[in-house]
């Protein structure tokens, strides 16, 4: 009988997760991937073969971060006035 296959990327989502986890816990440099592949229960290798590195998994859980500051600065752009542009900033 054939195994099942989970969605593609879900492997990369539950990566993130853990790392997301286990960097509220420890510090991003007080995680390993040593770390992460055990909270997975799989193998190190497993988790290299979805990130090449531990910089490549922090900068894939901040990208969210950076993507809606960059929404709220085109948000901010389109304000006609400088007053619409501060309250959209402050308040985004």
């Amino acid at each position: 009988m054939a195994k099942a296959v989970a969605p593609r990327g879900f492997a990369r989502e539950r990566v993130l997760e853990a790392a997301l986890s286990l960097f509220a816990e420890h510090g991003v440099n007080g995680t390993s991937l040593q770390m992460i592949a055990d909270r997975l229960g799989v193998s190190k290798a497993a988790v290299y073969y979805q990130f090449h590195s531990k910089d490549e998994i922090v900068l894939a859980v901040i990208q969210p971060v950076f993507d809606d500051m960059m929404r709220l600065v085109r948000i901010a752009e389109a304000m006609s006035t400088p007053e619409a542009r501060r309250e959209a900033a402050v308040s985004g």
